[in-house]
C-alpha cells in the first residue's frame, strides 16, 4: 500500500489510512497485524510519527491571555452574615473568593464561587472581615487573574445583657418592657449542648452556677420568634492559689505567688487584683503593655493600722506579688482575689448595652511573719 522511502516522514496517508491508523493507535495490539499494509519494518516509525504525542499541537511557549480582575462589593446583612457580589469577567471559568479577619490574608478561607451574589454566614459578630476575588481561567487559552483590591466589611454588633459573676454565681439581667415571656439559654463555650430556661412574664434576670475556670455563652430571647436576641459571655474565674515564697521574707518585705495565675484563665481575663492584708484591702490595677505603664501602674498602697503605707506590686508574667513597707517581726494575714470589668456598647452608639463584671473567689489566706530587723 505504501512505497518505501529513506525517511518515514515521506509517507502520505489518505483519509482511509488515517482512520485505520487512529483506530490502531487506540488499540496498540493492532500493531502486530500491521493494519496499514505497509512494509513490516516501517510500522514502528509510522506509528511514532502519527501518535497523539507527535500530532498534538504543543502550546508550550504560547502565553495564555490573563483574565481581567473581577469587581467585588460587600453588604452586611446582620451580625453573622455578609453578602458578597462578584462582577462577571469574560471567558472566566469561575472565581476564587478569599476572606479573612487578617488584612494580610495570612491564613485565609478560600471558596470557589460563581459570578453574582454569594452569602457568607456563620461569621462572628462585630468583626471586620477582608475580602478579595480572583477570576479563574481554563489553564490553556486563559490564565487566572490577579487577586483584586481588598474590600472590608464589619458584621453588626449584638447587644449584650448585664452579666455579673461572683465566684461561681452568674447573674444575667436585661431590660425588656414587652409582656412576652423571655427565654434564656447558656452553654459552656465552644460546646454543643444548651441549657434552656423559659421565664415568667416580666422576669428580666436569671442566676445560675457555673464551674471555676470556665467561660459560658449566654443568649436571651426577647420574643417568641427568637429574632430579638441579646448575646454575651460570662467567665467564671479560677480560684487563686496563694503561697508564700519563704526565701523572700525579710524584715519589711516578702513575696507571694499565685501559683495557678498563668495556668488558668486568671492571666487572660483579669485586670484588677484585690489584696487584703490584716483585713485592710486595696485594688491593684494590672497592665499588659509595659510601655504604656506609668511608674505606679502595677503598684498600690495600703494603709494598715500600726504600719506605714504598705506597697503592693504584681508581675503578670510570673504571678508574683511583692509587698514592702511592712513592720519587722510582725505577723500578717494575706489573701487575694481578681476581677475583670467590661462595658459593651450598642452599634453606632456611645451608650452601654451591657456591663460585664467578674470576681474570682477569694484565695486561701496565708500567714507570714516578717523577721526581726538585723543590727
Amino acid at each position: 500500500m505504501f512505497g518505501k522511502t529513506n525517511q518515514h516522514k515521506g509517507f502520505k496517508l489518505g483519509h482511509r489510512e488515517r482512520t485505520v491508523l487512529m483506530e490502531a493507535l487506540e488499540d496498540r495490539t493492532l500493531l502486530s497485524v500491521n493494519p496499514l499494509g505497509c512494509e513490516a519494518d516501517m510500522v514502528p516509525a509510522i506509528f511514532a510519527e502519527y501518535s497523539p504525542a507527535a500530532q498534538d499541537v504543543s502550546t508550550e511557549g504560547v502565553a495564555a491571555t490573563q483574565l481581567a480582575v473581577p469587581g467585588l462589593e460587600t453588604e452586611v446583612k446582620d451580625s453573622s452574615t455578609i453578602l458578597v457580589k462578584i462582577d462577571a469577567v469574560e471567558n472566566a471559568s469561575g472565581y476564587n473568593l478569599q476572606y479573612s479577619t487578617d488584612e494580610a490574608f495570612t491564613d485565609p478561607t478560600t471558596v470557589s464561587v460563581s459570578a453574582g451574589q454569594t452569602s457568607l454566614g456563620g461569621l462572628d459578630a462585630n468583626t471586620t472581615y477582608y475580602f478579595r476575588a480572583q477570576a479563574t481561567g481554563d489553564g490553556v487559552e486563559y490564565s487566572d487573574s490577579e487577586f483584586g483590591d481588598t474590600v472590608s466589611a464589619t458584621t453588626e454588633k449584638i447587644d449584650s445583657p448585664n452579666i455579673q459573676v461572683t465566684g461561681k454565681s452568674i447573674k444575667v439581667s436585661w431590660d425588656d418592657d414587652s409582656e412576652v415571656a423571655d427565654l434564656i439559654r447558656y452553654r459552656v463555650k465552644d460546646t454543643m449542648k444548651w441549657t434552656t430556661k423559659k421565664l415568667k412574664d416580666g422576669v428580666t434576670e436569671f442566676t445560675f452556677n457555673g464551674k471555676l475556670d470556665t467561660t459560658y455563652e449566654i443568649e436571651v430571647f426577647l420574643d417568641q420568634n427568637k429574632t430579638n436576641v441579646l448575646q454575651g459571655t460570662a467567665t467564671v474565674l479560677a480560684k487563686p492559689k496563694l503561697t508564700v515564697l519563704k526565701e523572700t521574707v525579710r524584715d519589711t518585705t516578702f513575696q507571694l505567688e499565685v501559683s495557678n495565675f498563668i495556668t488558668t484563665n486568671l492571666a487572660e481575663n483579669t485586670m484588677i487584683a484585690t489584696v487584703t492584708i490584716n483585713d485592710e484591702s486595696k485594688y491593684v490595677f494590672l497592665e499588659d503593655d509595659e510601655e504604656e505603664q506609668g511608674e505606679d501602674d502595677t503598684e498600690s498602697f495600703i494603709d494598715i493600722p500600726g504600719s506605714s503605707s504598705v506597697s503592693v506590686e504584681f508581675d503578670k508574667k510570673t504571678g508574683i506579688f511583692s509587698i514592702s513597707g511592712l513592720e519587722s517581726n510582725t505577723a500578717y494575714k494575706v489573701s487575694v482575689a481578681f476581677m475583670s470589668l467590661e462595658f459593651n456598647f450598642s452599634s453606632g452608639s456611645d451608650t452601654s448595652s451591657g456591663m460585664k463584671i467578674a470576681s474570682s473567689p477569694t484565695s486561701n489566706t496565708v500567714k507570714v511573719k516578717t523577721i526581726v530587723t538585723p543590727y
